[in-house]
């Protein structure tokens, strides 16, 4: 069937041309072969209803106050910048960004495919980009993307076609529920500059945050790296960390698996440094007095340590933070010479650790 392509002064009864602007204050519909494009501003109001099952295209500013429902596409194709505003969120299922860019100043919701030709689109953390479960991206470029924020309600992996609005900063995730992201072109050391041990080193001039927005979760990340970086390097209660020791790279893209609290996630790609971690004591052989050490293990890492006989009986037991564990402990005096096993366990990491001690007494 031939589509109908109107235009909106052909909609009688449905619309009107008020003040160079098209209102809709009454039941608009759309029909799945029918396309209808208008190059002034369309306002929507609280008493409009719009059912759009075919394809509506817009060249200027959309403010929606009423209610839409969509099954069809929305076009964007303002040679300059548009606006989507209003008090009542906007719920499509296809859109098309072909423009010179987009602002968001109200929600928008898309239940099946975003399609990135041509505009950057501007999402604050208020207003981002939100995709229902299983919702699509396509085309995301240096050209066409999102400089602000996206979310996502449920995948089982996707791409945030985020950027800075002059390079596409894409990242993709795992089993994805209800999580938020942006990208931020300014230095993480602005954040912080602390940096744990198994870092050797990382990108100073950039950063994603990735927010799950409900209970605690993990994923896998994929994000685009270079030559030198091998390892994704997340912010950990300050302290600049390798997220995942096993992480692989595949080409130019590294994968690794990140934790998620409901706060915000920071991360940046770097490289760690080759050496594992290890645990110990100084001296040993030891004549009883002894410090802790921890190398590739960050200050900040809650560690359980048990010192105990070759049959198991307790010793010594600490726990805390690796870095208030660094300390002298003294063995009991009643202890005779013998062979000790020094357990270290990482809690976060659920690492485990055994070392033999030598007491020489």
């Amino acid at each position: 069937m031939r589509k109908a392509i109107l235009s909106v002064f052909a909609v009688v009864g449905m619309m009107a041309v008020s003040n160079a602007q098209v209102v809709n204050s009454t039941q608009m519909s759309i029909g799945a072969d029918a396309i209808i494009s208008t190059d002034m501003d369309f306002l929507n109001t609280t008493n409009g209803k719009l059912d759009n099952d075919g394809t509506l295209m817009l060249q200027r500013n959309v403010t929606n106050d009423g209610a839409i429902t969509s099954k069809g596409k929305l076009v964007l194709n303002g040679n300059s910048a548009q606006k989507l505003a209003g008090k009542k969120s906007i719920e499509i299922a296809n859109i098309e960004f072909s423009n010179g860019g987009t602002t968001l100043n109200t929600p928008v919701r898309i239940t099946e495919n975003a399609q990135f030709n041509k505009g950057i689109v501007q999402a604050d953390e208020a207003f981002p980009v939100a995709f229902a479960e299983n919702a699509r991206v396509t085309n995301a470029s240096d050209a066409s993307h999102v400089d602000g924020y996206v979310r996502i309600e449920k995948a089982k992996e996707f791409t945030f076609p985020i950027g800075d609005g002059s390079q596409l900063k894409s990242f993709s995730v795992e089993k994805a529920d209800n999580f938020t992201a942006t990208y931020k072109n300014v230095s993480p050391l602005y954040i912080s500059q602390d940096r744990a041990e198994t870092v050797e080193n990382m990108n100073e001039n950039e950063y994603w945050v990735l927010k799950s927005n409900g209970r605690s979760v993990s994923t896998n990340v994929s994000v685009q790296g270079n030559v030198e970086s091998e390892a994704i390097v997340a912010l950990n209660k300050g302290t600049w960390e390798v997220a995942d020791v096993a992480a692989t790279k595949s080409g130019e893209r590294l994968n690794s698996g990140m934790a998620l609290t409901s706060t915000e996630q920071l991360f940046t790609i770097g490289k760690g440094r080759k050496n594992v971690a290890t645990v110990g004591i100084f001296p040993n052989p030891t004549r009883g007095d002894f410090y802790l050490q921890f190398k590739g293990i960050a200050d900040s890492e809650l560690v359980k340590v048990n010192i105990t006989l070759a049959n198991g009986t307790s010793i010594l037991s600490m726990e805390g933070k690796a870095g208030d564990l660094k300390k002298q402990y003294t063995l009991p005096e009643n202890l005779s010479s013998q062979g000790l096993l020094l357990r270290v366990s990482r809690v976060q990491k659920s690492q485990n650790f055994v070392e033999r001690i030598v007491f020489d007494k």
